[in-house]
């Protein structure tokens, strides 16, 4: 393939075409927009009808600029691991990765905290800032489901964050170093993916499941994004390949800082402590034997004790998001990653059993067994633990899952690797279950598309044609790193008739006319962060704090659960001075007062921030009455925001909220 031969052939047109796009792409829009070409804006945002220009801005961006621009900097990872293939030491390795990362997305460098990074982690960030990182003081208050402020008592990592912010003052600065730190993490989980991936399978092996990984849609969204997942990721990758190389202490150590970021890493510390046991079995060394199995029961006993000072702390546990036996069943059955170890477990037993029945002058003792199939072992230990762990956790949000990403890209590649020299009648077999568990238990169309390409390369003899499926499979996930694989849930299509004029200010005749969808959806921040599809809720986000900052400074800002926090902390980076804010739809945090309704508020100097896909109650409209009156509307891509003044449909859901509430409390007392 000359692809292989000589990847300049690919990375020089490409890096052009790249280049154009990337500094091109939104200047041609706002062009074409200005010079009203309406037919082509609408046929690339895929709209009909005439928008305003930060929506097609917003829709291009995400359903035909992002995801080309995504594929062509993939075309061009791969090209250059290609041109250094033979050179490609892990420091050269990781210098390509991080100058990736920096150059497809320099932009995000100085963006703020984003969706429960904000009403999760930075809250305690913020209240160990404002207190002088008094760590013991926070503990001891009330947990944030009592109206206090810890959400990870147990958590160092964020201690270190608030230690960071005390030293560096300047908010810029400090989110430019939190979102380098995040590279570094993601940089480094890369590099040591490749290394177990290159002493297990083969060079170019490696760097497909390395770019893989990479291009997986969930993968880039957390890099960029300031919360925990990442971080933990980072030490529990360093824990398994710690572990793989025999090197107990400093797996243990690792797997501890994982569970000490947040508490599934856990399973990196159980991963340890089982294997402390196999090498205790297995090692001759009496000295190296007892060493291994202290390494494990330290790291058991320090992770069982901060479950318990955990579970004291934490006390009672919300309904929707507490620890239980199997309560986390719908969300895992659900799960096609679940499926894939199914798969890859039935192609390891297989082999064990054709491995155990060689005669038994080849087969050796069971530590050859153990030595044989050591790292594959790992990555089925540690990627059934996550699953166990979240089948007694009852939520299951899109960012946990990439704790399990790599281990679970390892598999896949296993699984691939092991078919290509099977006998037929095994792929057939298991070809045959991986089309069951997928178009039978999980017929959403990617993972249709997703199954499809599993089995083709099932069923591929060639080294050369399974290259050539990797390179397909990671270019359409690079491709769906706008969410083009998932549903889009914050479509609304607006559509403004009659003339409808489009300004600051709306009369509320043209309010009538704005469609309304009544479903429940998950168009809120954290379902977003599944992909990149997030950046156009941070869009609004920062396009709502600009607004009510420049034009609302002396007003009160009442706003929801998820937005109140970016208005009121300027320590966040989305304003320079905290406002006078109140906070419904959810609970407080922090001492954010809490909005107790339209009597307690001068109607004239009071301003309400409405996003019309989140709502309390799933009957009611939500935000707005046909009483309110719209001030602002702010749009980007397919999301909007409005400011109005009035807020009685918020004070309708207030007081029904009020009334649900003490009937469930009377209901509870009468048992």
């Amino acid at each position: 393939m000359k692809f292989f031969r000589n990847p300049w052939i690919i990375f020089i047109p490409v890096a052009a075409l790249f280049l154009f796009f990337r500094f091109f792409g939104q200047p041609i829009i706002e062009y074409l927009y200005q010079h009203q070409s309406y037919d082509l804006l609408n046929k690339l945002a895929g709209n009909q009808g005439g928008m305003p220009l930060d929506y097609y801005l917003g829709r291009i961006e995400t359903v035909f600029l992002g995801p080309i621009k995504s594929v062509l900097a993939g075309v061009l990872l791969l090209s250059i691991c290609f041109i250094y293939q033979n050179k490609l030491t892990p420091r050269r390795f990781g210098l390509i990765i991080f100058a990736y990362l920096f150059i497809t997305r320099f932009e995000v460098l100085l963006d703020p905290p984003y969706g429960e990074a904000i009403t999760g982690p930075f809250i305690d960030v913020i209240w160990l800032y404002k207190h002088s990182l008094n760590y013991i003081g926070m503990i001891q208050l009330d947990l944030f489901t009592k109206g206090g402020p810890p959400i990870y008592p147990t958590c160092f990592y964020t201690l270190f964050i608030a230690t960071l912010m005390k030293i560096i003052p300047s908010t810029p600065i400090f989110l430019l170093v939190m979102h380098l730190l995040h590279f570094i993490f993601a940089t480094i989980v890369i590099v040591t993916f490749r290394e177990i991936l290159r002493q297990t399978f083969d060079e170019k092996i490696a760097i497909y499941g390395a770019i893989l990984l990479v291009s997986l849609p969930l993968f880039q969204s957390m890099l960029e994004l300031l919360n925990l997942e990442m971080p933990c990721l980072f030490f529990a990758m360093l824990a398994v390949y710690f572990l793989w190389q025999r090197r107990l202490v400093s797996a243990s150590v690792t797997a501890l800082l994982s569970n000490f970021v947040k508490d599934p890493g856990v399973i990196a510390c159980l991963t340890v402590f089982i294997f402390s046991i196999g090498l205790f079995l297995k090692e001759t060394d009496t000295k190296k034997r007892w060493k291994f199995l202290l390494c494990g029961l330290v790291v058991l006993i320090i992770s069982l004790v901060k479950f318990k000072i955990r579970a004291v702390i934490a006390g009672e546990q919300l309904a929707g998001n507490r620890i239980a036996a199997f309560c986390g069943l719908p969300f895992l059955t659900a799960n096609p990653w679940g499926k894939l170890l199914l798969i890859a477990l039935i192609i390891f037993l297989i082999q064990s059993v054709i491995w155990w029945r060689q005669p038994r002058e080849k087969r050796g003792r069971l530590a050859l067994f153990f030595t044989e199939h050591y790292i594959v072992l790992i990555m089925l230990t540690i990627s059934a633990l996550w699953f166990l762990v979240y089948l007694n956790f009852s939520a299951m949000l899109p960012r946990y899952q990439l704790l399990l990403a790599p281990f679970m890209a390892f598999l896949f590649i296993f699984t691939v690797q092991s078919l290509r020299t099977a006998r037929l009648f095994v792929k057939i077999l298991v070809a045959g279950v991986t089309g069951y568990l997928y178009l039978f238990f999980h017929i959403l169309p990617p993972w249709i598309l997703f199954a499809l390409a599993f089995l083709i390369v099932f069923v591929l003899l060639t080294p050369r044609l399974i290259h050539f499926s990797f390179i397909l499979l990671i270019l359409f996930t690079f491709f769906c790193a706008y969410g083009f694989n998932y549903p889009n849930d914050c479509d609304y299509r607006l559509i403004y008739e009659n003339h409808c004029p489009f300004s600051s200010t709306m009369a509320d005749s043209c309010y009538n006319l704005l469609p309304f969808n009544r479903r429940t959806t998950s168009c809120i921040p954290t379902p977003l962060e599944r992909s990149l599809e997030y950046r156009s809720r941070l869009q609004i986000d920062k396009k709502i704090a600009k607004e009510v900052e420049t034009n609302y400074a002396d007003f009160l800002i009442v706003a929801p659960f998820s937005t109140a926090e970016t208005l009121i902390f300027s320590e966040l980076g989305y304003v320079k001075k905290g406002l006078n804010v109140q906070e419904y739809g959810g609970r407080t945090n922090l001492g954010v007062q809490l909005f107790n309704g339209i009597r307690q508020v001068d109607l004239r100097r009071t301003i309400y921030v409405g996003l019309r896909y989140e709502r309390i109650l799933a009957d009611m409209d939500f935000p707005l009455d046909p009483h309110d009156k719209i001030i602002k509307h702010l749009v980007y891509g397919d999301l909007e925001s409005l400011l109005f003044m009035g807020g009685f449909a918020i004070e309708k859901a207030r007081v029904m909220i009020n009334i649900l509430s003490a009937m469930e409390y009377l209901k509870h007392k009468a048992k």
